[in-house]
């Protein structure tokens, strides 16, 4: 099981990375920390954001923007980032405000959703609102006011069943649960320096009413734990489905398993979590 794992990675698949990298650098104001000819990585707070060449998907992407899974970054204020970003190019859709507070999103070149998240007072008074606040004041923020500088918070990732999700997130990979919303369809839960929401598809009015989950996903979420064999052993115990043998080095491993609603993660030991070539030459 997973609980006292903590998401060290979340790697976007990208077509075409020097692309990507332009978007991500010049127009949203993220400094890599490490680059190579295929891959990419930068700080988003507590996890990392590694850009990754991917050449095929398998199967085709929505032409439309994937945003089945939301990359959500804590704003001060939504209003003056938008207006940053815009003056850089960026393109955002409508601003919605609603009780959780202001969220617009834009799309990066390779169709992956990009939220920006300010939240409500009364957000913050809610179960998640103690992690949100712990995620925003960890460590050390660098200088700038463009969205490099802020912190991922959440992964949203949208799901066909919520009851289905809950079992495989709570039960199977034995993640703890932060805070619900039933009549939303919302689920949070602790990854230590990141929280994955999932958010069941029509369960809110307000969003993912027509939403098609069989397109290829492009964001994983990689796990950092000590020991991929016994991850392994006990996550199979429990039925999770790994996607192919797992790559195993001197230094470390790598193994791969879905949601069931199609969603990527990663399981990694040693130093491939911190060194993204590594996991690009087996995308």
């Amino acid at each position: 099981m997973l609980t006292e794992s903590r998401i060290g990675t979340v790697v976007l698949r990208s077509k075409n990375v020097e692309r990507a990298r332009s978007f991500y650098e010049d127009a949203l104001g993220f400094v890599p920390l490490r680059a190579f000819p295929n891959s990419v990585t930068y700080d988003a707070g507590g996890v990392k954001l590694t850009i990754n060449e991917s050449s095929d998907f398998g199967k085709e992407r929505n032409p439309e923007g994937d945003d089945t899974e939301l990359l959500v970054f804590h704003v001060d204020s939504v209003d003056e980032m938008r207006t940053a970003l815009e003056e850089r190019g960026v393109e955002f859709g409508q601003t919605l405000r609603y009780e959780i507070g202001a969220t617009v999103d834009c799309h990066d070149p390779d169709l992956h959703n990009i939220t920006l998240y300010e939240p409500s007072a009364e957000s913050l008074t809610w179960p998640s609102g103690k992690k949100v606040m712990e995620i925003v004041n960890s460590g050390k923020s660098p200088g700038g006011t463009l969205l490099g500088t802020r912190k991922l918070l959440y992964l949203f990732l949208f799901v066909r069943d919520t009851l289905e999700a809950a079992k495989f997130y709570r039960d199977s990979m034995g993640l703890r649960v932060i805070e619900e919303d039933p009549e939303a369809g919302v689920v949070k839960y602790d990854c230590g320096g990141l929280i994955i929401a999932t958010h069941l598809v029509g369960g809110d009015a307000k969003c993912a009413v027509d939403m098609d989950l069989t397109y290829e996903k492009g964001v994983v979420a990689s796990f950092s734990v000590n020991s991929l064999s016994a991850s392994m052993q006990s996550l199979e115990a429990r039925r999770v489905p790994f996607v192919e043998a797992p790559v195993i080095t001197p230094t470390g491993g790598l193994a791969k398993f879905h949601d069931p609603s199609g969603h990527l993660f990663y399981l990694c030991e040693g130093p491939w979590v911190v060194e993204p070539e590594a996991i690009q030459t087996k995308t």
